[in-house]
């Protein structure tokens, strides 16, 4: 029973503690009988939480060790909000194989379907489905092509302890930020019908999880409409809460990314009234335990071992280093190397990529494979647009304009832009060139982009006829890119070069 039936049951309760007074003492009802399940007339149950882990296996070891702790103390349950995948070679070069099989022996109760699920393409998001021992939840994800390799997700699970029903509700990000073909044949629900569309959890569960992948600001949302939830594990959204957030008498927790954190929620229900309080909820580090499970902790080193020596193979040299400092101002030194590297290997006049897409910077010193991998985690592949000039225009002030944001979002090569603004930042006009030259609206440019943006991804439009909608991949056009300055300079050093401005008038 939820809050609303708080007061039907506490009148219920009176009712029935009267005719107990009433009734001679050898025929009183028995514990057993008042109390659903047995106990002490109160439930306890610890759920544990991670998302967005993105590959991050070094601290699975104390992870699985944390959880088997935990479930032998008491009830419990272990959930993760998804993004399991994509930022970690070691994960990502096996398509995310060795996470499944960690996962499953860390405990995972359940997880809820991200959006980076899906970006090693249908075939294998399905494979990695069915190589679970825990189910993947998406309530307002349906697969309306019965082609497409994908299996429906199931929307919810009950678990049942000590005769208490706990039910988990999956929700995913609709539509999901990833590549048009790993998600064709499925549509995505908005997030409210599909919670009204399970309304029964409500009467069929004594304990109701929602387990998202939305983002907090949707679960905030989401709690503001509906009160039905005892809590609400957040997904894909990048920092801790460091507590519960709580909205309209639901309390909403998120770990963040990476696997810094384990989150651990105490729940506690009084089997007599229904009512569910949150008792305590926290952060664990995992860096902080001491306490590894070792058979968890020697597939860890296995698989790191396996990929060792490709990713320590050095392919180059960087004496400054390659900075990704300022990128939502200006191009920047990894940004430069980045698209020129596509626009060398794939003979292109124009080279973007999204700011989004670059996760990390180069130290100065040797460069590895595993440092571009770090880079570009995602494993894109590179596309080649024939746009014109006007399409051009229209791209660079959708990516400055995007979802009101008003920054930079595209690095690039061969082409240099500047971008002029109001004095309040806002978007008046962009001025494009290439060798020096303004950009000919009718004139046609041939163009590499990474394949989440040629797609479609972020809400990008790379208007044009696509003329090889897989040129290759990203990280090797990088790869090469690194050796080829490296033997030819001595090192990769770029600066920032004014490819791209920012001009404020009036």
């Amino acid at each position: 029973m939820k809050r609303k039936w708080l007061i039907v049951t506490l009148v219920c309760v009176l009712l029935v503690l009267a005719a107990a007074a009433c009734t001679p003492k050898d025929e009183a009802a028995s514990p057993s009988e008042t109390n659903e399940g047995g106990g002490e007339g109160r439930f306890t149950l610890t759920v544990l939480h991670t998302g967005n882990m993105h590959g991050n296996v070094d601290q699975v070891g104390k992870l699985a060790q944390y959880v088997k702790s935990v479930k032998a103390s008491g009830h419990a349950l272990y959930l993760d909000t998804g993004d399991l995948f994509k930022g970690n070679p070691v994960v990502d070069i096996p398509h995310g194989e060795p996470m499944i099989d960690l996962m499953n022996d860390a405990g995972l109760d359940a997880m809820a379907v991200g959006n980076l699920d899906f970006d090693y393409g249908q075939e294998q998001f399905a494979r990695n489905m069915e190589n679970s021992r825990f189910p993947w939840l998406s309530a307002n994800m349906e697969v309306v092509d019965s082609s497409v390799p994908i299996k429906q997700p199931q929307p919810y699970v009950v678990f049942e302890m000590d005769g208490v029903k706990v039910g988990v509700l999956g929700l995913t990000q609709a539509p999901p930020e990833t590549r048009r073909s790993g998600i064709a044949g499925l549509e995505f629900r908005d997030y409210a019908s599909t919670v009204e569309r399970y309304a029964s959890l409500r009467e069929e569960t004594d304990i109701l999880i929602a387990l998202t992948h939305i983002g907090m600001d949707e679960g905030r949302r989401l709690a503001e409409r509906f009160d039905w939830f005892d809590l609400i594990v957040s997904g894909d959204s990048g920092d801790p809460s460091g507590g519960p957030v709580v909205v309209n008498g639901t309390p909403i927790v998120q770990t963040g990314a990476d696997l810094q954190y384990i989150g651990r929620v105490t729940l506690e229900l009084d089997r007599a009234t229904g009512e569910t309080r949150l008792a305590d909820s926290r952060l664990q580090p995992l860096a902080e335990l001491k306490e590894t499970d070792p058979a968890v902790q020697d597939k860890v080193e296995a698989y790191k071992k396996e990929l060792e020596d490709m990713l320590n193979e050095v392919i180059g040299r960087t004496v400054n280093g390659l900075s990704a400092e300022g990128l939502y101002e200006k191009d920047v030194p990894v940004g430069n190397f980045w698209t020129d590297a596509m626009r060398d290997a794939h003979d292109a006049e124009i080279a973007f990529t999204n700011n989004g897409g670059i996760r990390n910077q180069i130290a100065p010193g040797d460069i590895t494979v595993n440092d571009i991998y770090k880079i570009e985690p995602f494993q894109n592949r590179v596309m080649i647009v024939e746009m014109t000039g006007q399409a051009l225009y229209d791209v660079i002030e959708y990516s400055y304009t995007r979802e009101g944001r008003n920054r930079i979002d595209l690095q690039t090569s061969g082409l240099h832009y500047t971008i002029v603004t109001d004095g309040s930042g806002a978007f008046k006009s962009a001025q494009l060139t290439v060798e020096g030259q303004p950009v000919d609206p009718a004139r046609v440019y041939r163009v590499a982009v990474p394949d989440f943006l040629g797609t479609g991804g972020d809400g990008y439009r790379f208007e044009g006829k696509v003329v090889d909608e897989d040129a290759g991949v990203l990280t090797d056009a990088m790869i090469q890119y690194a050796r080829k300055l490296t033997q030819e300079k001595g090192s990769v050093d770029y600066a920032s070069e004014g490819r791209i401005r920012i001009r404020k008038e009036g």
